[in-house]
């Protein structure tokens, strides 16, 4: 998918997903942050998130930072269509992932929280200027630009 403008300074990422069983089963959303997509970079991808939602329960994983998925703090809402909303505060490295207004996940990044990867912070101090859909997504059906206190 062609990269995406984004400013999470000013806005959270919603994401639509309708759970049908017509799917394949992979069942996953997944994000990367890009700077620059013409760039020459050694790192064109700066992180991002995957929410694997074929597994009982989902769970997420934050690129660069976890080396496995984890479970969510949360039970996911039980309805077919969920609203996803991902906030990024790059000045304190804090994402946050709601599910209809549900808070799925706090996390603020850390030396360690995020054993993945010492270089965490390298990829997290660019400034996101876009985002893509990796081609495993299956699930995002619909992305718009949230307004940082509307979480549903």
């Amino acid at each position: 998918m062609e990269p995406i403008p984004w400013n999470f300074t000013t806005n959270s990422l919603q994401i639509r997903t309708d759970d049908k069983t017509d799917k394949p089963r992979l069942n996953m959303i997944y994000v990367f942050f890009v700077n620059d997509p013409e760039t020459e970079l050694e790192l064109p991808y700066l992180g991002g998130f995957k929410i694997k939602l074929g597994e009982n329960p989902p769970t997420y994983h934050v690129s660069y930072c976890h080396k496995s998925f984890r479970p969510f703090d949360a039970e996911l809402p039980d309805t077919d269509i969920r609203l996803w909303t991902v906030d990024w505060d790059a000045e304190n490295f804090r994402m946050k992932i709601f599910c209809n207004g549900q808070k799925m996940a706090d996390l603020t990044m850390s030396d360690w929280v995020c054993s993945a990867d010492a270089d965490w912070r390298r990829y997290y101090s660019e400034e996101i200027k876009f985002i893509t859909f990796m081609n495993f997504d299956s699930e995002s059906n619909h992305i718009r630009r949230g307004d940082k206190t509307n979480r549903t």
